[in-house]
């Protein structure tokens, strides 16, 4: 297993090495799909779209992959070749529904230089924009989180739509 995200529903999606599954607090499977690719792609991240679909960082499949409500898959994202994809790791949904991903190279210090790690998707699957790293400061990225244009003086969390949005105190006035 790698990551938890709680739906709007209040369920919870789970990936595990191919498989995504939504489970509820009964601990029963409502709904699963299964990442196309290599045989262990080791699903990183998955997140429910207001849309009802789920997008997933496939890992080792080095994409994204969306499926709809029934499971089935209906676009991928990936590429270019020139930033090297290799595991497709943590993601954000940003305000403008760009997605923001890691592209983590391996463990060890001397990935920094074999690929882009931090790259930034259109929804239609165009590449935006991209950071390549420092390999002498950096090897590997797993995880980002995008705190441009967040109030700092409030935590966030993903919204319905899987934007980061601040949560008000339940005793705010």
């Amino acid at each position: 297993m790698r990551l938890v995200r709680e739906t709007p529903s209040g369920n919870f999606l789970i990936t595990s090495d191919n498989i995504v599954f939504e489970g509820n607090d009964k601990g029963e499977i409502i709904w699963q799909t299964k990442v196309n690719g290599v045989d262990k792609p080791h699903a990183w991240q998955a997140l429910r779209l207001a849309n009802g679909q789920t997008i997933v960082s496939t890992g080792f499949s080095k994409n994204f992959q969306l499926f709809a409500p029934d499971g089935k898959l209906t676009d991928t994202i990936g590429g270019p070749a020139e930033v090297k994809p290799n595991f497709y790791a943590g993601f954000q949904i940003l305000a403008n529904g760009n997605y923001v991903v890691t592209n983590w190279q391996g463990h060890g210090p001397k990935f920094g230089a074999t690929g882009t790690q931090l790259l930034e998707y259109t929804p239609d699957g165009k590449l935006a924009w991209s950071w390549q790293q420092d390999a002498a400061k950096y090897s590997s990225l797993q995880g980002v989180i995008v705190l441009d244009g967040l109030d700092l003086n409030f935590l966030h969390a993903e919204d319905t739509n899987g934007v980061l949005a601040p949560v008000k105190s339940v005793n705010a006035r």
